[in-house]
């Protein structure tokens, strides 16, 4: 237990030491692209921290060790929504303004946040005028052109964190895996699921919202 508890001490450190390093750092290349350092420069650690994951993956099948790598998966997603809570929140405000593919800089922040507040979804959050229940949007797109504009960008966000996943941890063997998974990615595309709903649910038009899916 103690040599377990000397490697997740070793990864978290290293994914801890790797978030710090990048805290704000800016790029024009955003966080949905498996170009963007906020997947390259995480993949770079991949071969120290890999075997070390893949030990304790093996030993947590074993009762009363599971506890260990679970540690690993709090603090990676921790890190990870610290580093890119910033860069997402760009990456809405573009799309809300119209100005996607813009070379607007994807920032990351210049301190910790606390992990567990972007997690549960306590962050600070954006403000934009409201009217009828819906937000005001500065731009001249209909409301399923802006669906359709911003539905490939989050879900290219997605998939580039599911790949990255992936190549840290066997999620698909794993169950509480793939539920911090899927809790982290909810977490991240949250404001963008909440700028949508009222726009799907307000609308009359079933063509319009097939299109969107289409």
């Amino acid at each position: 237990t103690l040599a377990l508890g000397l490697i997740r001490n070793h990864v978290n450190g290293a994914l801890k030491s790797l978030t710090l390093s990048m805290l704000g750092e800016e790029t024009t290349i955003p966080p949905n692209t498996e170009a963007s350092p906020f997947f390259t420069q995480w993949q770079s650690i991949l071969p120290q921290v890999r075997p070390l994951i893949a030990a304790l993956e093996q030993r947590s099948k074993f009762k009363g060790y599971f506890h260990i790598l679970e540690d690993v998966y709090k603090c990676y997603y921790a890190q990870r929504a610290t580093l890119l809570v910033l860069p997402c929140r760009k990456m809405l405000r573009a799309w809300m303004s119209g100005t996607l593919g813009a070379g607007s800089r994807a920032g990351t922040p210049t301190s910790q946040t606390d992990p567990e507040d972007i997690v549960a979804g306590r962050e600070e959050k954006d403000e934009a005028p409201k009217s009828g229940g819906l937000r005001v949007l500065p731009h001249n797109l209909s409301a399923m052109e802006l669906i359709q504009q911003g539905s490939p960008l989050f879900a290219s966000f997605c998939g580039v964190e599911t790949r990255l996943c992936r190549d840290f941890f066997a999620i698909d063997s794993a169950e509480k895996s793939q539920k911090y998974l899927r809790d982290y990615l909810e977490s991240m595309t949250s404001p963008f699921v909440q700028q949508i709903r009222p726009i799907i649910i307000s609308s009359h038009s079933i063509e319009e919202l097939c299109v969107v899916i289409d």
